[in-house]
């Protein structure tokens, strides 16, 4: 089964990291994208040395292109099963940022740091 996806938008909120039980770090921020004038919000999650460089470089409204797939959560609230999507991150490449940085920094590729296979994340 194919499960990829690539994504171009703004960050709607600055990037999140905190540290799993093992001292993984684990990076999440909302990504807004457009298709004609509607606006879809996605949740990202970047994974290691990845999710520390997102965390340090990007803010709020800056321009990302993120390569990564799909994963869907099951949950359950006031007994009516739900689902919550979010795309794990493979690679994210800075496109622009909201702070202004020297062209050199503005288009970096960013690989992800991650040791092992996406598949072995635990959710």
């Amino acid at each position: 089964m194919l499960n990829d996806v690539t994504l171009v938008g703004n960050l709607g909120r600055d990037p999140e990291m905190r540290r799993s039980v093992k001292d993984l770090a684990i990076t999440r921020f909302s990504l807004a994208t457009k298709y004609g004038e509607e606006t879809t919000w996605h949740n990202i999650v970047c994974f290691g040395r990845l999710g520390e460089n997102m965390e340090k470089m990007l803010s709020k409204g800056s321009m990302v292109a993120v390569k990564g797939r799909i994963n869907i959560q099951s949950y359950e609230k006031d007994g009516e099963k739900r689902k919550s999507f979010e795309i794990i991150a493979g690679s994210v490449q800075i496109l622009s940022r909201k702070d202004p940085q020297p062209p050199s920094q503005q288009a970096a590729q960013l690989e992800p740091a991650f040791e092992g296979d996406l598949e072995d994340i635990p959710f």
